[in-house]
């Protein structure tokens, strides 16, 4: 009996499926239709910016090519910087202990 009454419910919902379907169908094509008319539209704007903004993007990749090298000695420097951090670190545990064991040593 439940199982007739599904059917019965599934078969009026694919129904009312295939009623709305046109009208669905319709409405996607309308948003295709709009959709191709903004890509339109943005692919002119692109174009038109296009010429404005050729020199700006030629110095920017100028400018960009100088930082090469700058980039490079930083990244060295700052090598450098973290060797010399860790090696304090490193003097700074080893005279820490190291007093320790000068303390102990006149204490035994």
């Amino acid at each position: 009996m439940q199982l007739v009454k599904k059917i019965d419910e599934l078969e009026e919902q694919s129904a009312d499926g295939k009623k709305q379907l046109p009208k669905l169908e319709a409405s996607l094509e309308k948003q295709r239709t709009k959709l191709e008319e903004e890509e339109s539209k943005l692919d002119g704007i692109f174009e038109s910016v296009k010429g404005k903004t050729e020199h700006l993007r030629l110095e920017m990749e100028s400018k960009q090519k100088e930082l090469i090298p700058l980039r490079s000695k930083t990244n060295e420097i700052q090598q450098k910087v973290d060797v010399a951090a860790a090696e304090f670190k490193l003097c700074k545990f080893s005279v820490k202990w190291g007093c320790c064991w000068l303390l102990l040593s006149f204490v035994f």
